[in-house]
């Protein structure tokens, strides 16, 4: 039995419909900007986590936030969210809004936010990052007198060691603005979490209806595989191809639906059964039906896993198959 040739095909037949739910979905997310809305929903978990959306609203009209959306075709004042904010840029606007200027010291930070038209939450995470870059700042003057008073030591090696621990607790003591940028990369990392869980679902849906729509059913597609040798054996040749004149997955996720559609899909499509015979429907009892569900199901859940998982998966099966003998059918 063609165990490999199975595998292959099936990993064949779930990354070419995963790449057709990828670009659908990058399609989507382009049109509705889903990653500019998740991150703008990640800022204000900032800056209103207790419902003060007055900084929120004051960032979002800022120039330098504008200057990093892009307009609507359709109108010049709105505006479109930008998918990336970095955390210079978000400091940048955070520091004009609040403290209206830098200051050469955090007591000076302190006392601004105090006055700060912020929620009591932002004003508490902010003071806590102040007060934490307060004592290392304390700290790095303590061993910035250390190092001045072991300038006269005769014992160079001592001296050294004492000069190489003081340069590694400086390399340590961070300033407030980098304290809050690493603040703001934690959320962010976060909220690419939040969009990772948005996508999955989103790719579900779009996997059950590619699944419905092209009758796209793993395991009748496995049937037809294990039924019949050459089969098998053709389809994994069609994969491994695949493999071969793609080395990178980049080039096939921008590929336009179409041309997957006509080309890659529609190969695999007749000799798999996959697609929709409408005499045969009639004839489908309940059971039919239920096993068809459950394969629909099978297809939906392994195109969530994506493009990538796929075709990663495809190379390395493709590399132990080119290691190994291939079958020959005549055999």
């Amino acid at each position: 039995m063609y165990i490999l040739e199975i595998i292959i095909g099936l990993v064949f037949v779930m990354l070419l419909f995963s790449l057709l739910a990828t670009t659908i979905m990058e399609l989507i997310s382009g049109i509705f900007a889903l990653r500019g809305h998740n991150l703008i929903r990640g800022i204000k978990h900032i800056l209103a986590h207790d419902g003060d959306d007055y900084i929120f609203k004051q960032f979002k009209n800022s120039e330098l936030y504008k200057q990093l959306c892009a307009k609507r075709s359709w109108s010049s004042n709105v505006y479109r969210p930008p998918s990336y904010i970095s955390s210079n840029s978000f400091w940048v606007i955070i520091s004009g809004l609040i403290f209206r200027e830098t200051s050469d010291n955090i007591e000076g930070y302190k006392e601004r936010l105090e006055k700060a038209p912020i929620g009591d939450h932002l004003r508490n995470v902010l003071l806590q990052l102040a007060e934490d870059a307060e004592r290392e700042d304390f700290l790095k003057r303590k061993v910035d007198k250390v190092r001045k008073s072991v300038e006269f030591l005769q014992n160079e090696e001592i001296k050294n060691q004492i000069i190489s621990y003081a340069d590694g607790v400086e390399e340590k003591v961070v300033s407030f603005k980098r304290k809050v940028e690493y603040w703001y990369d934690d959320v962010m990392d976060r909220t690419s979490g939040w969009y990772k869980r948005q996508t999955q679902l989103i790719l579900f849906i779009l996997g059950l209806l590619i699944a419905i729509g092209f009758n796209v059913d793993t395991i009748q597609i496995y049937q037809s595989l294990s039924k019949n040798p050459e089969l098998a054996l053709k389809i994994a040749n069609e994969a491994q191809a695949y493999a071969g004149n793609n080395p990178s997955l980049e080039a096939q996720i921008n590929t336009e639906i179409l041309t997957l559609l006509n080309r890659d899909i529609a190969a695999i499509q007749s000799p798999l059964g996959i697609g929709w015979d409408f005499k045969a429907v009639p004839t489908y009892g309940i059971s039919e039906w239920l096993l068809k569900l459950v394969g629909w199901l099978v297809t939906a859940i392994s195109i969530t896993l994506g493009a990538p998982f796929w075709f990663d998966l495809l190379r390395k099966l493709v590399n132990v198959r080119n290691a190994g003998v291939k079958p020959n059918v005549a055999g």
